[in-house]
């Protein structure tokens, strides 16, 4: 699952270092079928970083 906040961080740093291959390859990754695009909320926004942090669903 990708959601907005994710997907413009990883293009803007391609962009910012004018490495346009990169977001090409990032946009390739995030329209695959098996890849869910999630609206992101409030309340997705402050669950996510918890759960990161407990260890339930760590960051790789």
């Amino acid at each position: 699952m990708v959601g907005s906040v994710t997907v413009a961080e990883c293009l803007v740093g391609a962009l910012q270092m004018g490495l346009t291959d990169l977001e090409q390859v990032y946009m390739a990754i995030f329209t695959r079928d098996d890849v869910l695009f999630v609206e992101n909320t409030l309340a997705i926004a402050r669950r996510c970083p918890r759960l990161c942090h407990s260890g339930q669903y760590p960051v790789q």
